[in-house]
């Protein structure tokens, strides 16, 4: 069985998404995030180290799998971006290696890996047992599953060049091996089955089920052969050894399907002929197995297995060919006339279900506190969706609250009831809820230190809008400073201020508007406090029980008490105070909602539910609310239609008696005055929550803000850093420019005059010229005949003249050096030498991926 290699990477700097997170949300979360990357370091280092044919591998590469691939929708890996590059070594050609700047050429590595254990747990199966079998077939269709998947959903995402075994044809190619094999085990199954008289099954099954591994051999041989994977480099043992596997289960169907029709012979007394050709077509496949296997010098397990079948068809085709001879006397029939075998598959593949399951020893999830930047802008519009209308509902609830107990009011009510029932002093229910608005709130005059407090927290978040606007103009004045220096030069590296920090500007502007909402709220509530109204209504609140029973004026009489009839009066009023509760929780529910929404919606959108269908789910419950509340509001008119109705004649049968309604008026103004004081609490309440909100909020904006003109500032000093190293460079290579061409001219006056002076008298001849002879025509003498001949380029005759001018030198053919320092630098940020980098970069014409492909395989 053949095993699938598995591929081989190098270490990865995640140092990029460090910076990434710092930059894009803030330090404290990179900070919170250090955790978490290095446990995302020690899981990819665990998962390169998952070579072993176990299950535990498995669950190492499919657990680092997990964490990659949700890890795509935080952070833009690409060469654009966060430049992270992941290298990875071919698994057919491990001396050769890619990099890629994309998460989903890691997650090929790792499924690619992944469906290799799988195969390499098959092949080490012991297949004696039935139950050996099973497994090594089960673990060869799971393979099958995980590179087809690897082919359909992963690497249709990759736009860069492949390895052998990542293109199409090469995951086919590993996908009908693992089928092949998968296939394969049915067959030595039933091959061991025929040495048992009662689980023996039959030739023709035998051979249909050899068939079946031949043609997914032979798909397999295709796509190996293939031109898209002779020109990645396929080691060439690989279509040999199919090619092998093919002819051998090829001439294994023939031998089988013969004995098939010996079978049938021997019942109807025809089909010798048949048995006796496919035996010799069995008999030619194998012997040109075997050759194969010899010359490739094939294990000998592989050869045994040829040699074991080939001497079953000899010893068949003897005895066939006999007895037709002799016996049977049948004519041979042609090859092209024979129906071909038909084929059983007893495999298929067996795909992944993504996610994978979790394991007891899984790692939790990743950086699951850092949203990416998506689900992020969801949230927030979602935050603000939900917060508008729970605003809206607000509004609505306490305005039809506030128009019933204004209605109320106006004819005397709760307050000429309650007097009503109560004839002797202050009412008891109007003491308690006094009584209950002193042990809760500070009574009116009290309330001017809180509204002084709202005053200062606003002036704080103002302050802080202030320093914020300010950071973030000046920057944008210095980037467009920087960018007038340097122009396109630095637009091809740098990115403008103004679009780094437009959504932050966006954030600015939203709660300036909020800002400017809640400070009209603290002008009309201190104009409240102000009003003569709540003055004469101060004093009440402060009065005793005693003072208050004093100052409600007493009936004339018993005797001259209007006997009046309250009780329908009394339960429809307490309808309503029933229903203004439940208005009240409904408000309460809805200013919870939107957080809780928010929350639900995060967790949904995490795990992978996609938004258009998570967030109408989730505001289903908040649009709920909406619904309850508008049937509130739409049953308070009838019922105070009621009330109103009935209250017109409690009110008529006691009008004659002024001191009742005097008595009316002193306890609906404390009823009045108790309601006022609790709303302007809760207004008092909603302000310091605002403002702390609202202030913790703008702090973060200021400290993005700050983050944002420090990360620019860095990027304009390496960029000048950058522009200072090139400028020096030129310099340098003009200064050596120079003194090579003084150097050159000093050389070329040298050999002038020595061209001018006299030759000098030739003198006795070296004892070379002595044993060969002197040559007067200036062409070299022939070498000694001991020594082999000189290269041509130093056995060239010299011409004559003087050399070429410093000019001329220059012109000659030369590979221009590469000079684009944005690119340079990218490469040498990714650790390799500049002098390095530039020539890669020249070779390959400027193209960055093959530079970098180039620098990585050497």
């Amino acid at each position: 069985m053949l095993p699938i290699p598995l591929k081989s990477s190098t270490g990865v700097n995640f140092n990029p998404l460090r910076v990434y997170v710092s930059n894009e949300y803030s330090k404290e979360e990179a900070e919170a995030a250090d955790g978490d990357f290095k446990a995302l370091e020690r899981m990819r280092s665990m998962a390169l180290q998952a070579r072993a044919a176990t299950e535990a591998s498995v669950r190492t590469l499919q657990a680092y799998y997990t964490q990659v691939d949700r890890l795509q929708g935080i952070f833009p890996v690409h060469a654009d971006h966060v430049r992270v590059a992941f290298t990875w070594h071919d698994a057919f050609r491990p001396t050769k290696k890619s990099a890629e700047m994309d998460f989903n050429f890691e997650l090929a590595g790792v499924l690619f890996n992944m469906g290799a254990v799988r195969s390499n747990i098959a092949a080490s199966v012991d297949r004696a047992s039935a139950e050996g079998v099973r497994l090594a077939c089960r673990e060869f269709q799971l393979a099958a599953g995980l590179f087809k998947c690897l082919r359909e959903k992963v690497v249709v995402n990759l736009n860069c060049h492949l390895p052998s075994e990542l293109t199409q044809e090469g995951l086919l190619m590993v996908e009908n091996i693992m089928l092949a094999q998968a296939q394969a085990c049915f067959y030595e199954k039933a091959i061991a089955d025929q040495n048992s008289a009662s689980s023996r099954m039959k030739s023709s099954v035998v051979a249909r089920l050899a068939a079946q591994a031949a043609e997914t051999y032979s798909a397999a041989l295709k796509y190996g052969e293939s031109t898209a994977m002779e020109s990645a480099g396929l080691d060439r043992s690989w279509p040999v050894t199919l090619r092998f596997q093919r002819d051998f289960y090829s001439a294994a169907t023939q031998y089988y399907q013969a004995e098939a029709v010996k079978e049938n012979a021997l019942e109807n007394g025809k089909g010798y002929g048949e048995e006796v050709v496919r035996l010799r077509q069995a008999r030619r496949s194998v012997e040109s197995v075997l050759e194969t296997a010899m010359r490739q010098q094939m294990g000998p397990a592989i050869i045994g297995k040829a040699e074991l079948l080939k001497s079953k068809i000899i010893r068949n085709l003897a005895v066939a060919e006999k007895d037709n001879a002799t016996i049977y006397l049948e004519p041979i029939p042609a090859e092209a006339s024979l129906k071909p075998v038909s084929k059983v598959c007893m495999v298929k593949i067996l795909e992944p279900e993504f996610p994978f399951a979790a394991t007891g020893d899984s790692q939790p999830l990743l950086f699951v506190n850092i949203l990416p930047k998506a689900v992020k802008e969801t949230l927030t519009r979602v935050e603000r969706r939900c917060s508008s209308l729970a605003a809206e509902m607000e509004h609505a609830g306490r305005e039809a609250s506030k128009s019933a107990r204004q209605q109320l009011a106006k004819v005397g009510l709760p307050g000429s009831l309650q007097a009503h029932e109560s004839p002797a002093g202050l009412p008891e229910a109007t003491w308690k809820k006094l009584q209950g608005l002193r042990e809760k709130h500070s009574t009116i005059p009290d309330l001017q230190g809180q509204v002084d407090e709202l005053q200062r927290a606003a002036g704080q978040v103002a302050e802080t809008f202030l320093q914020i606007e300010k950071t973030l103009k000046e920057e944008e004045s210095k980037s467009e400073g920087f960018r007038a220096k340097y122009g396109a030069a630095w637009d091809e590296v740098g990115t403008s201020s103004a679009q780094l920090m437009a959504d932050t500007w966006k954030e600015v502007r939203h709660f300036q508007t909020l800002f400017s909402a809640a400070q009209k709220s603290d002008e009309y509530l201190a104009s409240r406090l102000q009003s003569n109204e709540l003055e004469e209504v101060s004093a009440l609140l402060r009065a005793s029980r005693g003072d208050l029973d004093s100052r409600l004026v007493q009936p004339a009489s018993s005797s001259s008490a209007v006997v009046v009839d309250t009780s329908r009066l009394s339960a429809l009023m307490l309808r309503l105070a029933k229903l203004l509760d439940e208005r009240d929780s409904i408000l309460q529910k809805a200013k919870a909602a939107p957080e809780a929404v928010c929350l639900r919606l995060k967790g949904r959108l995490v795990a992978g539910d996609a938004a258009d269908e998570a967030l109408p789910e989730e505001m289903a419950s908040l649009e709920a609310l909406k619904s309850e509340l508008a049937v509130s509001t739409a049953g308070q008119e009838p019922l105070l239609r009621e009330i109103l109705q009935e209250n017109e004649r409690f009110q008529a049968g006691r009008k004659d008696d002024p001191s009742l309604l005097e008595r009316d008026r002193l306890v609906q103004q404390l009823e009045t005055g108790v309601l006022q004081c609790h709303e302007l609490h809760a207004q008092l309440a909603e302000g310091r929550e605002f403002y702390a909100s609202v202030s913790k909020r703008i702090q973060q904006l200021l400290l993005v803000a700050e983050d944002q003109v420090y990360t620019q500032d860095i990027q304009r000093r390496d960029f000048e850093i950058e522009l200072g190293r090139a400028a020096h460079r030129k310099q340098q290579e003009s200064a050596d420019q120079d003194v090579a061409k003084k150097l050159f001219d000093q050389l070329n006056i040298q050999h002038q005059v020595e061209g001018n002076a006299s030759a000098p008298p030739p003198g006795p001849p070296p004892p070379y010229q002595q044993q060969y002879g002197n040559t007067q025509s200036g062409a070299p003498p022939p070498p000694p005949p001991n020594l082999p001949p000189p290269p041509a380029c130093l056995s060239a005759p010299t011409p004559a003249g003087p050399p070429p001018s410093y000019e001329q030198a220059q012109a000659l053919p030369v590979a221009p050096p590469y000079t684009d320092q944005v690119k340079i630098v990218q490469l040498t940020q990714m650790g390799f030498q500049e002098t390095a980098a530039k020539q890669a970069l020249a070779q390959h014409q400027g193209d960055l991926q093959a530079a970098l492909n180039a620098l990585l395989s050497g």
